[in-house]
């Protein structure tokens, strides 16, 4: 017998053991129906497409007779494709045959696959960057004052593509401190990065301009910048601003020149990190290097 028949034969069997196991009574009456699409000597696709019209008559038959309802039909078209695909279970009216239980068969079950399955809402934990155990200490000192309600100590990993907004010393002060100018007690709501006047501050990540402006009794001339999932960045105290509100700008692309606007003992980057309005230490990220 050629590939063709036996691959035919095999699709007929499972229909015929499916129709005997519900109904013995008409196997003998569908089996004479089907046996021509054994016999005729086409290539797969005629056969299959001659069977699935003698399926469809086959279901129409059993569905009548035993009451099954509305019979899908098995088109041939459907059958050669799931012959292309291997995709069985999407060939209408066709379905898996089911595996006799244990008892059935009398053979002992093989044991179960052990799978790890991963536990809801726990993914690969990141390391917790040092900068965070050395600022926890440095603000010990202060424990005594209550923390900003919009303000938060924790370490929440980054979700964006970022880079560093500016070359130049460590970054420093976020969190309570003596103001240099002032000379009070305040807290410090971002970090200074000391760089030479009109050194390049990029944008931290991709994102949208949201607003620039000019504090002269703070920040100086400033930058806003939105990114995905929430995140903000402030750039403050810049000499000079080179993107207006409103444009797209992508990571480490220069929106502004390092300076001394504003209230400021020298030129430096005062750069800010918020997500959902909620103030995060950017010390934490930088201190580690950009992803």
């Amino acid at each position: 017998m050629s590939q063709r028949k036996l691959v035919v034969s095999a699709v007929i069997f499972i229909f015929l053991t499916a129709i005997k196991m519900a109904a013995p009574a008409l196997a003998a009456d569908i089996r004479q129906v089907l046996r021509p699409a054994v016999d005729a000597d086409f290539d797969y696709r005629t056969a299959f497409l001659d069977l699935g019209d003698r399926l469809s008559q086959a279901e129409s038959w059993a569905a009548a007779r035993l009451g099954w309802g509305e019979a899908y039909p098995a088109s041939g078209e459907i059958l050669v494709a799931a012959w292309k695909t291997k995709d069985w279970d999407g060939a209408v009216g066709l379905e898996r045959p089911e595996l006799p239980s244990e008892e059935e068969s009398g053979e002992e079950a093989p044991p179960p696959m052990l799978v790890d399955e991963p536990v809801s809402g726990q993914g690969p934990e990141e390391e917790t960057p040092a900068a965070v155990a050395a600022f926890l200490e440095s603000q010990e000192a202060y424990a005594d004052q209550a923390l900003p309600v919009n303000v938060t100590y924790d370490y929440l990993p980054l979700t964006l593509d970022w880079t560093a907004p500016c070359t130049g010393n460590a970054p420093e002060g976020f969190g309570w401190r003596m103001h240099p100018i002032l000379g009070e007690l305040r807290f410090h709501y971002g970090t200074d990065i000391g760089a030479a006047e009109g050194s390049d501050i990029v944008s931290f990540a991709a994102g949208t301009v949201l607003a620039t402006g000019e504090d002269p009794e703070g920040y100086g001339l400033y930058a806003i910048v939105g990114h995905a999932d929430g995140w903000r960045t402030l750039y403050a105290h810049c000499s000079e601003l080179l993107v207006p509100a409103g444009t797209w700008v992508e990571k480490g692309q220069v929106i502004a020149k390092v300076g001394m606007t504003g209230l400021a003992t020298g030129p430096h980057l005062h750069f800010e990190l918020t997500h959902e309005e909620i103030y995060y230490n950017p010390e934490y990220y930088l201190s580690a290097g950009a992803a």
